[in-house]
């Protein structure tokens, strides 16, 4: 299974039409040649998008955060890479959350590649991925993230979107910008 969540920084039509039409479709998850396929690594991922974006040669470019990832559903490996969102969260089954911090400068701002980070999720387990607008300040740096791993350790015995919710509205109370908050939950069954 492929995800990201991207995030332009920046408010107006030219700022979502970049995230909503050039990001979306630079984004390739799976690469499909005649009857064989070919899972597209999340670094991989990331560097491709960053690449056509500096290739546009736009000279005021918004800045674009992007957090993709592959997870295997069967064995729940999974690789995540990450371009100026903030941390993911891993939330297991049994333990205290914890960030999966993995460096990731803003796509378009330097020719670069992106490292990848590697983990499990077992049953029960939870990944929580969020734009800058999940925090109080709207950093989008990777530290900063106390309020969701708070909010993720008091909801963790809820499951799939009834858990989601249940961090959103957490966090929501405290944002400054409700419009620019998003929240992906990966969950292990």
């Amino acid at each position: 299974m492929g995800f990201f969540v991207g995030d332009v920084i920046g408010t107006g039509a030219a700022a979502g039409g970049l995230l909503g039409v050039f990001v979306q479709q630079s984004a390739v998850l799976k690469e499909i040649t005649g009857q064989n396929y070919r899972i597209v690594q999340p670094g991989e991922v990331l560097t491709g998008v960053n690449r056509q974006l500096i290739g546009l040669g736009a000279e005021d470019l918004p800045l674009v955060a992007m957090l993709t990832g592959v997870l295997n559903a069967k064995t729940g490996a999974i690789a995540i890479a990450r371009a100026g969102l903030p941390a993911a969260v891993h939330v297991p089954a049994n333990g205290s959350p914890g960030v999966w911090t993995v460096p990731g400068p803003f796509l378009g701002t330097a020719d670069t590649t992106y490292q990848p980070f590697t983990g499990t999720l077992l049953p029960g387990d939870h990944l929580l991925i969020g734009t800058d607008g999940t925090r109080p300040d709207g950093d989008p740096g990777p530290t900063g993230s106390e309020r969701l791993l708070e909010a993720a350790a008091k909801h963790r015995g809820a499951t799939g979107a009834a858990f989601v919710d249940a961090v959103a509205r957490e966090l929501l109370q405290y944002v400054r910008h409700a419009d620019d908050f998003t929240l992906l939950g990966v969950e292990m069954g």
